[in-house]
């Protein structure tokens, strides 16, 4: 299978928001066709996750960010935002998106097919 994370020009790109808008250590949200996405910049660079926790599904952007990790608001699991890893628990990672910055405006290229039900978040 294939990294779900690697870009390729032959991607579907979609522009979400101009780089100004997402601060150092922020998440900020979009959507991109049927997915609800999480983007998160720190000093690492730029990340986009699915905005679904894999456990029961709350949308992370209601969390935190701390320490290099994305807190689920529902029950504390921290996902690292470098991996997408969950940290100290065993729950599954994030689904990653390719993201990247062109010409002041960040783009991320969601996957090909629409969501699985466990992979649209719960609104609270």
């Amino acid at each position: 299978m294939a990294d779900p994370v690697s870009q390729t020009e032959d991607q579907d790109w979609a522009a979400v928001c101009a780089s100004a808008e997402l601060g150092d250590e922020e998440m900020l949200t979009a959507r991109v066709g049927e997915w609800q996405i999480l983007m998160v910049r720190s000093g690492d660079g730029l990340s986009a996750f699915n905005d679904c926790c894999p456990h029961q599904s709350a949308r992370l952007s209601t969390g935190r960010l701390r320490r290099g990790a994305i807190m689920c608001p529902l029950h504390g699991a921290r996902f690292d935002i470098g991996s997408g890893r969950c940290v100290g628990a065993g729950y599954a990672p994030l689904l990653r998106m390719p993201i990247r910055e062109r010409n002041g405006i960040i783009e991320v290229a969601p996957p090909p097919r629409s969501p699985a039900p466990d992979e649209i978040p719960k609104d609270a």
